[in-house]
């Protein structure tokens, strides 16, 4: 039997996050961060496959960086040709 589908999923916490802002010298620490992220691939053939990728599906607004506010829910698809 061939395994032609896979799922992958990833769950993230990140904690005490400190950025420092260096033209007022304070620094801050950032809000925890709950990521989970779902990839799902279909193979089709031996060199081509299906794929379809879900991130932060938690749709959290969260700063990892000091400033940088990450977009929410987003999810990227495609083929992939392997040669």
């Amino acid at each position: 039997m061939d395994k032609k589908l896979f799922i992958t999923a990833d769950l993230y916490f990140y904690e005490g996050i400190q950025n420092k802002n260096f033209t007022s010298g304070i620094t801050y620490t950032l809000k925890p961060i709950y990521d989970a992220n779902l990839k799902i691939d279909y193979f089709l053939g031996k060199q081509v496959a299906a794929f379809v990728s879900l991130n932060n599906i938690f749709s959290q607004n969260y700063q990892r960086y000091l400033y940088y506010q990450t977009q929410g829910l987003n999810f990227l698809g495609g083929i992939s040709y392997s040669f």
